[in-house]
Parts: C-alpha cells; structure tokens; sequence
C-alpha cells in the first residue's frame, strides 16, 4: 500500500471552506458579460453536463507531508512506529487556513494555503524527511508547500472562472485550530474519486 503522513484539519474547518468553494466556484462559472435570463429577467446559472469544477469531499482535504511510497502490509507497523516516535517530541502548534492560493496546473488542484506557526510544521517535515530516508522508506523529494487541496477542474475550465475563483478563495480565512497529531494515511491510487484512508493518529508530545 501507498502511505503518507498528512495533516489532517478538523472537521469543522474542512467543512466550512468545503462550503465556501462551492459557492465561490459555482459564481465563478457565471460568466459576467454573457448572462443567461430566464423570460422574467432573473439570472441563472447555466452549467454544461460536465462540471469543469469539483470541490473535494472533506475526507480528502488533508494536507500531505511526506510520502513514504509502496509500503509492503507487514512493514506498515514500522512505518507508524517510526512516525509516532518522530512526532512525540514536538510540541502542539497552531495554523489557521487562508492567507494565499496556489494552481498546481499537473495535478489540477487548487490549493489553499496554511498560515501560522508553519515553521513548526516545516520543522516536523523535514525531520520526518531524513528519518524516513534513514529506515530505509523512499525519500520525497517535493518541495514541501504548506497548503491544503480545495478544489479540483478539468482542462476545459476558462481562464476567467479560475482566476476569479482564485480571487475569491484569496479573500478566505478560517478559524485557528491547535495541531495536536498528524494522520497516517493510505493513499489509494484507483483513481482521481479515491479517497484516502486514515489509518492513526500520532501525537504530539503535548
């Protein structure tokens, strides 16, 4: 199996920007020099069979920090051990959503930026980085972006409904949460609709 570590926000946060980018994307698609009237005059939105975009389930919100490659099933044990025994001496911290988006145009994802204490977090990715390599697991060699996958689109999306997506996701922020553990995660790869399955949490040491 494919495994990663990830942060995984809570529920409550993945939720409301859930419900956020379904809105924003869904004005986006309205293009503002040629609206569409019903007879009575109100606006309506006129989407074609395919929507160039979808905003991901919550479940598959999870910021990833590190892969870990093809992980036989007896060696899953020690990667979690290896993990748990990594994250243990950091301390909690604490991040909030918003603050700045990113296109990643090779996966077609749109991305959300963390903001806070984030060099906590870069200090958890690059120990879990070199330890990882050290045990004998594949080094990831991507740079680490602190940022979590809102929204995915097709190829067929217009430039001007992604950059006012963009705009608008830009003019998010979410609550503040406290990063108490991060998620051992199997990332299935059956498809762009898997969604991954959260194996354990691994505290922190507070």
């Amino acid at each position: 199996m494919y495994l990663t570590a990830s942060l995984l926000p809570p529920h409550a946060i993945t939720c409301d920007v859930h419900d956020f980018a379904t809105v924003n994307s869904a004005a986006a698609l309205a293009d503002p020099e040629r609206p569409t009237r019903e007879p009575g005059g109100a606006q309506v939105l006129s989407l074609s069979s395919r929507n160039p975009y979808e905003v991901l389930p919550t479940e598959r919100m999870a910021a990833e920090l590190a892969r870990f490659g093809y992980v036989a099933t007896g060696e899953v044990d020690t990667v979690r051990s290896l993990v748990a025994d990594l994250i243990a001496p950091h301390d909690t911290f604490t991040v909030s959503l918003g603050g700045s988006v990113h296109v990643d145009h090779v996966r077609q994802l749109i991305l959300v930026g963390l903001q806070g204490e984030t060099d906590r977090l870069e200090e958890v990715v690059d120990a879990l980085h070199a330890s990882v390599h050290r045990a004998g697991f594949a080094r990831d060699r991507r740079r680490f972006r602190p940022m979590l996958p809102v929204l995915s689109f097709r190829p067929s999306l217009k430039l001007g409904a992604l950059v006012r997506t963009v705009e608008a996701l830009e003019g998010y922020a979410s609550d503040p949460w406290t990063v108490t553990s991060i998620g051992l995660v199997h990332r299935q790869l059956s498809g762009r609709d898997s969604v991954p399955i959260e194996l354990d949490h691994l505290p922190f040491s507070a």
